[in-house]
Parts: structure tokens; C-alpha cells; sequence
């Protein structure tokens, strides 16, 4: 036997057998032994009208849970957009314009529907004045990309997104948050839980957001791109056994801002025609201020004459039923009603002359759904089965006139659509 290579064999198994002990010794104060080892969370997602496993959804999605919505400070629709792959988010004239893959509408008239469905809490928005909707209280958010037309009717060629609020639990409590900052920024939120009857519970929140304005026109000082909403939501849970539930979700949300910037936002370096316009005007009144850029695009300059006041008012609601019918079948029937009307005005040529007056686009729309749907087992459950009717009614009108000069003030280009539309579906 050779003692050299017995040697240096037993020096080769000390020296690993030592790193291996360093190894589980940091690996256990780290805690990341075999016992210690974390799972992969489950998300719970509804994408097919019913709950599920992520994993187990054969569709693209991005789904946000309370606890990442709440880390992420996630407030909004936007902050949703910015959030999510291939998902695009723009706001103008109140509108919100979002784009799924590419997919996007940017026709307000009352005949068009938005190609990327948004609903709450089983609530679909069928117009884009009424989709800024805020992130209060949201248990979950589900970004659901590519044609969704077999559970999320309404034209959703390019996605759907979904969000559902948190169930109020009905043991007390509550929070109030504040946030002050700069250009008059103060946004406070409030939410109380509490048991009203032994079954049910009820949920209250309200959210109120205000911001100064970021931009005043230079010619009249109007106020530019200021923020001013107000949304409440009272949740009502009832829940006498386990065979049954019913709760009611009522949403109303008043947003009075004004316009966002538009218009002439002028550099200097290179002179262009917005320039030289800006300049000429301030030839012919010196007592504008004097354009002294700061950086790329600063300061805006902005003119117009049309007015800045952009309202929108919307309110909602939905009742949701749920009986266990059997331990392999579950009915659950949903009816909604949304209501809003809006009005925007559009600053077309950005000048103090009056070249182009328009007068506010206004949109009106009442809208009613109905979806019942039976979900069950079968075959001592290898047969899982979804069957479903949706019925959906809206009611809507837009309303927009454009004199083309002052000259024509008693004529111009008027434009009114009124759409009554019907929709049935089934799925299973």
C-alpha cells in the first residue's frame, strides 16, 4: 500500500468534508436548510370566471396581489400599465387609453368600444371616460393579454384587465393615510371594516387626491394638468352559512381636474415654427414672460382660449350571488349597472386667436349586465366544466360642436351619436 497517496487521500476527504460543514452551517444560518426551503407562493386568479391556480390558466397574465399593489404604491390604472409587459397606458381629455400588445382604441364616440376590456368587480367599463379607476382596497389586479372573447365579451380583442376588491371581514378596524407634497399635493385615504349583523359585513372607503395646477396658459393664466378626484366605496358582505353568499359593491367616483398640457412645448436650440410664432406674439405683447428654457422641454409654453375644465362623474354597482348547490356544483349569478357622463374640451390649434372654438365633448352612458353561470365537477372530478350566459344593454350618447371660425359661429361642424346596443352571450 502506498502511505503517500493514503495520505493525501484522507487529506483530500478532511478538506472536503470541512467545506461541505461550512456549507450547511451557513445555509442553516441563513436559513436556507432542506427544512427551511421556501415554496413557491400560490397565486389565486379568476381569468376564467373562476378561481384557479395561476399556473393552471393557459393564458398570458400579470396578476398583482394586495400585498405587491401595496409595496409597489401602485395607484392607479397607469401605475398597473407600467407594471405589466407589452401593456401601454395614455391619458387625454380624461380619457384613458390603454394598449395591450399593440391593441388600442382612440375613438371616444359613443359607437366604438374600447379593444381592451376593463371590469370591476364584475362591473364592465364601457367607455374610456370612465376607466381611470383608482387602486383602493384592491385584493387583486389581473392583466389578462390577447383576445379574451370567450369569458370577457365586448370586442376585448387585445386584453382584459380585472380587478377585484378586498372582502370586508367584519373584524374592525381601519387605517387613514395622508400624503403631502409639492405644487399642492395632498391625498388622503380612509377605509373602516366593521360586522353590521351577526352575517354580514361592510367595508367603507373614500379616497380624495388633489394637486395644484402644473402649467398656466401665458395668455389668459388657465390652469393646466391639475389633479382634483374624489372616489367612495361601500362593500357589503353577507354570508348566513357556507352554502350561501351575496354581497353588494356600490363605486362612485367624481373627477374634476383640468386639462392636461397641450400645445406648444418650445426649446430653443433648434428654432422652429413654434419659436418663431411664440416669439412674434411676445413682439406684439412684451409684457408675456420672457422664454428662458431651463432644460430640454422647460419651460411649456402654452396658449388656447378654449376652457380647461374636464368633469367626469361615474357611478357603479354590482350584486353578486353564490350557492353551493351541491359539493360538484356552484351557481353564481352577477348584475351590474354603471352610469357616468363626462365633458372635455379640445384646444386644437394652441393660439389666443380664436381659429377653431370648441365647445365641450360630452358623453352620456347607462349600462346594465346580467351573467349567470354554473360551475361544476363531473366523472368524480375529472371533468371540470364552466357554463355560462352573459346579457349586457347600454344606452349612450355623444354630443360635440365645432364652429370652424368665428365668422361661422351660427354654423360649423356638429356631431350627436346615439347608440342603444344589446349584447347575448354563452360560453361554456
Amino acid at each position: 500500500m502506498n502511505v503517500n497517496s493514503d495520505v493525501s487521500m484522507r487529506v483530500l476527504c478532511s478538506i472536503v468534508l470541512l467545506q461541505l460543514t461550512i456549507c450547511d452551517a451557513l445555509a442553516e444560518e441563513a436559513g436556507e436548510g432542506p427544512e427551511s426551503a421556501p415554496a413557491l407562493e400560490e397565486v389565486v386568479v379568476t381569468a376564467r370566471r373562476k378561481q384557479e391556480s395561476i399556473q393552471d390558466v393557459p393564458i398570458s397574465i400579470t396578476a398583482f396581489s394586495s400585498d405587491e399593489i401595496e409595496a409597489r404604491r401602485l395607484a392607479d390604472i397607469e401605475d398597473i400599465a407600467l407594471n405589466s409587459a407589452n401593456v401601454h397606458f395614455t391619458r387625454n381629455l380624461g380619457l384613458a387609453f390603454v394598449a395591450v400588445r399593440g391593441f388600442a382604441d382612440h375613438e371616444v364616440v359613443a359607437t366604438a368600444d374600447p379593444l381592451v376590456g376593463i371590469y370591476v368587480d364584475g362591473v364592465y367599463v364601457p367607455r374610456l371616460q370612465g376607466a381611470l379607476m383608482e387602486m383602493v382596497q384592491a385584493e387583486r389586479v389581473e392583466v389578462l393579454k390577447g383576445p379574451q372573447g370567450v369569458f370577457f365579451g365586448k370586442n376585448t380583442v387585445g386584453g382584459a384587465i380585472n380587478i377585484i376588491s378586498q372582502r370586508p371581514s367584519g373584524e374592525g378596524g381601519g387605517y387613514l393615510t395622508a400624503t403631502a407634497g409639492t405644487d399642492g399635493r395632498l391625498n388622503f385615504q380612509a377605509s373602516t371594516d366593521f360586522a353590521l349583523t351577526e352575517n354580514t359585513s361592510v367595508m367603507l372607503t373614500g379616497l380624495f387626491k388633489r394637486r395644484g395646477c402644473l402649467a398656466r396658459r401665458i395668455n389668459d393664466d388657465a390652469c393646466l394638468d391639475d389633479e382634483d378626484v374624489k372616489s367612495f366605496r361601500a362593500y357589503a358582505d353577507y354570508q348566513p352559512n357556507d352554502d350561501f353568499r351575496a354581497a353588494l359593491i356600490l363605486n362612485a367616483s367624481y373627477d374634476d381636474s383640468h386639462s392636461q398640457i397641450y400645445g406648444m412645448n418650445v426649446i430653443e436650440d433648434p428654432p422652429g415654427l413654434f419659436v418663431n410664432v411664440y416669439n412674434t406674439d411676445r413682439e406684439a405683447d412684451p409684457s408675456l414672460p420672457a422664454f428662458e428654457p431651463v432644460g430640454l422641454g422647460e419651460p411649456f409654453v402654452a396658449e388656447g382660449d378654449t376652457p380647461t375644465e374636464d368633469k367626469i362623474r361615474t357611478e357603479s354597482g354590482s350584486l353578486q350571488l353564490e350557492w353551493s348547490l351541491s359539493n360538484d356544483l356552484v351557481l353564481r349569478a352577477t348584475s351590474t349597472f354603471t352610469d357616468f357622463d363626462s365633458q372635455a374640451y379640445i384646444e386644437f390649434d394652441a393660439f389666443r386667436e380664436t381659429i377653431f372654438q370648441h365647445e365641450p365633448l360630452i358623453t352620456l352612458s347607462t349600462s346594465y349586465s346580467q351573467e349567470v353561470i354554473l360551475d361544476g365537477l363531473a366523472l368524480q372530478g375529472r371533468l371540470d366544466w364552466l357554463a355560462g350566459l352573459y346579457f349586457f344593454r347600454e344606452e349612450a350618447e355623444t354630443k360635440n360642436y365645432l364652429p370652424l371660425t368665428p365668422a361661422f359661429a351660427a354654423g360649423g361642424w356638429v356631431q350627436y351619436i346615439e347608440s342603444d346596443v344589446k349584447s347575448l352571450g354563452l360560453f361554456a
